[in-house]
């Protein structure tokens, strides 16, 4: 039954590659046909196998009878593929900011003070916590195992003033803020706590998001570094390429460690989403927060296995009517996230 469908599939994909030129490059916007969905939907019924699925989106991608988002605009040009390998002398180090002492023990203080401490936040408690869950220690323990830079680059953490982390091109620091911290912590307590969840489990919440900005940094850090070199040069990154990176940076050093949940992501963005009015300096100011980055990112972390698809669908993460187009831009994008992952990993 399967074979015969595969078959029916790849004929189909055939007769309509040789007669539908016309009508998709006349088309002013491009549509995909509406029988490709059809391929999806075997998929998601295990009509067709993760394999075949796969096989089925490189083939109708490669012939550009379907395509991802239009809204792609990465280009990638390596002269030598040498240049970063030949350089790699730069590591990551985590530095708690220590411009001033607060509470009773000696804790590092904060990035830029132009005023007394926040009264909103404790950012000893922050600190102590940091410092017990190790979380950024080992992560530059990942990092540094498996990355190479042309220049070091610290993971500065305090407070800021502000509820922001961003790579600093200049102090060549990814700056994580004390202020931002806190405030993921809170909305997550003030939002879940009254629902059962612990302290702990809003903890690991707190966690993931966090894993989730740091990395999206760590992303725009590489890129950086490396469109510095003469010999590379990344053009027209845009935040969903810088998610895609991350993703793929991640799954790629850390083969053995689970990653950050996506569900706890999409708990962070439904908050974030529902906050009106943000009237203090916040990262979401400047950084995109709608379905479609979410449905990106996870549609990237279920990449073709259609039991975690499915899962997404099912907890309105993903669509149905996104899957084709957005597995076809997995596959567009594959090859340029190894071209930067060959460049910057040992």
């Amino acid at each position: 039954m399967i074979l015969g469908i595969s078959l029916l599939v790849i004929i189909s994909v055939l007769c309509v590659t040789i007669f539908s030129d016309n009508s998709i490059n006349a088309e002013s916007d491009y549509k995909a046909p509406i029988w490709v969905n059809l391929i999806g939907d075997w998929w998601l019924n295990e009509t067709v196998t993760d394999l075949e699925f796969f096989e089925f989106i490189v083939f109708l991608t490669e012939k550009e009878i379907i395509k991802g988002s239009q809204n792609e605009t990465v280009e990638i040009r390596i002269l030598n593929s040498d240049s970063i390998l030949n350089s790699s002398r730069g590591e990551f180090t985590v530095h708690y900011m220590n411009i001033e002492d607060y509470g009773e023990g000696h804790y590092p203080g904060r990035i830029s003070p132009p005023e007394p401490r926040g009264k909103d936040i404790e950012p000893e408690k922050i600190e102590v916590w940091l410092r017990q869950n190790q979380y950024f220690e080992k992560q530059i323990t990942y990092l540094n195992q498996h990355m190479k830079l042309s220049n070091d680059i610290k993971i500065g953490l305090g407070e800021c003033q502000e509820k922001k982390a961003f790579y600093n091109e200049n102090t060549k620091m990814i700056v994580i803020c004390y202020e931002l911290i806190f405030d993921i912590y809170d909305k997550l307590k003030e939002e879940f706590k009254s629902k059962g969840f612990t302290e702990k489990e809003i903890s690991k919440i707190t966690l993931d998001v966090i894993d989730f900005i740091f990395y999206h940094q760590i992303s725009h850090a590489i890129i950086e570094t490396i469109s510095n070199d003469k010999n590379v040069k990344i053009l027209n990154h845009d935040e969903y390429f810088v998610d895609a990176l991350s993703n793929h940076i991640k799954s790629l050093i850390q083969k053995d460690k689970k990653q950050y949940s996506v569900e706890n992501i999409a708990l962070w963005f439904k908050i974030m989403q529902e906050t009106e009015n943000l009237r203090t300096s916040h990262m979401w100011d400047i950084h995109l927060l709608n379905l479609e980055r979410l449905s990106k990112i996870a549609c990237q972390d279920s990449a073709f296995n259609s039991d975690t698809t499915i899962n997404y669908i099912q907890k309105g993460i993903l669509t149905e009517q996104d899957i084709i187009e957005c597995k076809s831009e997995l596959v567009e994008q594959r090859q340029k996230l190894e071209k930067i992952s060959n460049q910057i990993l040992k």
